[in-house]
């Protein structure tokens, strides 16, 4: 199996896998098949087979290779187990442990979702989520309000905001992933959706659209380095977090909610867009950031076992604090 879609790079392989391409931009060459590339191939052709399964047996599917990848990838397993006790402190080490174990199986989980998303038919797939709130982002849209959606990542993030997309056309920031391979397969997918997808050094094009009355969409919860961070709370510790929360809403004059989604007992993806933010975003970029920390933690307690524990997430530590990994 690739290593690439195995070892979560920073925010490569999930945020990735989160994203869209709708430009084109990406074309098949002869270099695409090269013998370095074969693995993955296969690998994408096993991701097709399993994606062709019905979702609950595809899942089944996904949470086996998930439970293998815990125990195989121990670098990974020591960060997940390590930001838990970080994080959720309250829990006991059996609890951590299991904890750890199901967000590895709802990551295999999304492995195959991937599937889903890039070779079905979106409206054959309908049936499979749960929205509420789309209604009044598309509301204020169409009274000429401008909107911009924070959220987190969870295992589902693909697979949900590619059906949202079906709803509330956006435009999403992203990292361009490394391997030539995975950004055609993935960006020929993704071009069915009304998601246009934009390098993350062309913030001053994604604030364009947000003004022009395309609602925007930022993953915000994932350690980005000190230089474009301030530390505040979450969970239990100083985190480093960017600011491009407040910053976006204030160029842009957006109104801010905070989607969620996760994977339900009944194998739905429910996705589910909060009230728009009251007073935010305010001068005080320090003080927002500290509460987008809190609206973002509140939803990853809601559904601990399908977020990606297994991101460093308090690398970038305080001047003078001990590191954690």
């Amino acid at each position: 199996m690739p290593r690439n879609l195995l070892m979560w790079r920073g925010n490569a392989s999930i945020e990735i896998s989160m994203t869209y391409q709708r430009s084109g931009i990406v074309h098949f060459s002869a270099a695409l098949v090269a013998p370095r590339y074969w693995l993955l191939w296969l690998w994408f052709g096993i991701v097709w087979l399993v994606s062709r399964l019905p979702y609950a047996a595809m899942q089944a599917v996904g949470r086996r290779l998930g439970g293998l990848l815990y125990r195989l990838l121990s670098s990974r397993r020591s960060v997940a187990l390590k930001t838990l006790a970080i994080c959720l402190p309250e829990l006991s080490d059996a609890e951590r442990e299991e904890m750890a174990r199901a967000s590895f199986k709802a990551f295999g989980v999304t492995l195959f979702e991937s599937g889903i998303v890039w070779w079905t038919n979106p409206e054959k797939t309908t049936h499979l989520f749960r929205v509420t709130g789309a209604k009044k982002v598309q509301q204020a849209l169409d009274n000429g309000e401008r909107v911009l959606l924070l959220a987190t990542h969870m295992t589902c993030l693909e697979i949900a905001f590619s059906h949202l997309a079906t709803r509330i056309p956006f435009s999403v920031l992203y990292r361009v992933h490394d391997n030539p391979v995975f950004e055609y397969v993935s960006a020929r997918g993704r071009a069915q959706f009304e998601v246009e997808l934009m390098p993350r050094k062309r913030v001053a094009d994604f604030l364009d659209r947000v003004r022009s009355g395309k609602a925007g969409l930022i993953v915000p919860d994932q350690d980005m380095g000190a230089k474009r961070s301030v530390f505040v709370p979450l969970f239990n510790e100083q985190a480093a977090t960017i600011t491009a929360a407040s910053d976006y809403a204030r160029a842009t004059g957006a109104q801010v909610a905070v989607a969620k989604c996760h994977r339900t007992d009944d194998n739905k993806v429910a996705i589910e867009i909060d009230d728009f933010l009251e007073n935010f975003p305010t001068e005080d970029v320090v003080a927002d950031a500290a509460r987008m920390n809190q609206l973002l933690e509140a939803a990853i307690r809601e559904h601990p076992e399908q977020y990606l524990w297994a991101h460093r997430r308090f690398k970038t530590r305080p001047e003078g604090a001990a590191a954690f990994y």
